[in-house]
């Protein structure tokens, strides 16, 4: 199986990938361009920033798995790879203690730069003893609360998507609601939240949301900037009722955004950097464990660790187990008879009896087969029996 490296790694994924028995490509310096070109024998393509465009997935005959080596799947058509049944994969929370750590570093950076007063008292305030509100949940999140916590701050948390089960065994304090969590806030930490199948997610913290702040209130996003309204933050903070430390990205962001992140960046007080949080030795290499991890599972098991594009949420009518003999005959012939009877089949799965011959198969259907759809592939000599589970 022939690997395609097309971003600079770490020199672990191509030793790991290379000890899985794989024959491995780096071409670090393609482009989307020279990705075309080269993708057309390749099987799993690795990337960290190449786009990979429709046109590169059309010129990949032999593509089954592409992997980020990194946190989501932005650059990749996901669509395009979708209609071709190739698999799409990513790093997440390979970064989470990295930025985690980066985040509490804005913290102290920017309390530090409090100029003292008249008096030469310093205005500085310290970490120690503060309250942080965090809104949304991820892994960066998760971490910062722990290591913030060891710092004795006073740590609460507004999520959607976290029970408050799993919440108190972690020790967090969950926020009613965000204006609880701002009201009370020193600094407030915002992490990206979307809408998933366990929760609605977040929306993005805006003019009314900021109001909430108290007057001198540290914002620090150091996971983009989708979770707050960038432009009605830069108004908070040019009017010198907030401050703001962030680390953003460095493409993909709006003009409107830019220009926010430029009024921010020119306030005392207040800090922009550019994907500096993830930027560490660790995190590097963490991605790539996590890389070689997923091609492992894949090419061993036949399954995608992280996939970002397999239907999921398509529930089933019913679930047929079929016990049968000789696997090949009994597979075809019930599927012959779904087919006919177009029911299509959402998911399958099997097992083989140790020197039998014979075994179990369980398939998911979109819609549930009628008693004589049941009676014809019972009728088949190498079925044993037939069961619908509901």
């Amino acid at each position: 199986m022939h690997v395609l490296i097309a971003d600079r790694v770490a020199p672990e994924v191509k030793l790991g990938l290379e000890a899985l028995g794989l024959q491995v490509s780096e071409q670090p310096d393609l482009g989307s361009l020279g990705l075309v070109a080269a993708v057309g024998e390749c099987e799993i393509l690795v990337v960290t920033e190449t786009p990979v465009s429709r046109r590169v997935i059309e010129a990949a005959g032999k593509l089954v798995l592409v992997i980020r080596a990194g946190s989501g799947t932005e650059g990749i058509d996901v669509q395009a790879a979708s209609e071709r049944a190739i698999f799409v994969s990513h790093c997440p929370g390979y970064d989470a203690a990295a930025r985690a750590e980066y985040a509490l570093g804005l913290m102290v950076v920017a309390d530090r730069e409090q100029a003292s007063d008249e008096q030469g008292a310093p205005a500085a305030g310290g970490l120690y003893g503060r309250r942080l509100g965090i809104y949304g949940y991820s892994p960066v999140a998760g971490r910062l609360a722990e290591a913030a916590a060891r710092l004795d701050m006073d740590v609460s948390l507004h999520t959607h998507a976290l029970p408050s089960s799993l919440a108190a065994e972690a020790g967090l304090r969950l926020a009613n609601d965000a204006a609880s969590l701002f009201q009370r806030a020193d600094i407030v930490s915002f992490h990206p939240e979307p809408p998933s199948d366990a929760s609605d997610g977040l929306p993005a913290a805006g003019t009314e949301a900021l109001a909430a702040l108290p007057d001198g209130t540290l914002v620090v996003a150091v996971e983009g900037v989708a979770a707050v309204d960038t432009p009605a933050l830069a108004k908070a903070v040019t009017s010198g009722r907030l401050r703001a430390a962030i680390d953003a990205p460095r493409t993909g962001i709006s003009g409107d955004v830019e220009a926010a992140l430029a009024a921010i960046e020119a306030q005392s007080g207040s800090i922009v950097t550019r994907e500096r949080g993830a930027s560490t030795l660790e995190a590097w290499r963490r991605a790539a464990a996590q890389v070689v991890s997923v091609v492992h599972t894949f090419i061993t098991e036949g399954r995608v660790r992280d996939c970002v594009n397999l239907d999921g949420e398509q529930e089933a009518a019913g679930t047929l187990i079929v016990r049968h003999r000789h696997a090949t005959r009994a597979l075809l012939a019930i599927c012959d008879v779904l087919a006919e009877a177009d029911i299509a089949v959402l998911e399958v799965s099997s097992l083989s009896f140790a020197r039998a011959g014979a075994g179990c198969v369980h398939l998911r259907l979109d819609a549930a087969p009628s008693p004589e759809v049941l009676q014809r592939i019972g009728r088949h000599q190498d079925i044993i029996h037939v069961d619908l589970a509901r």
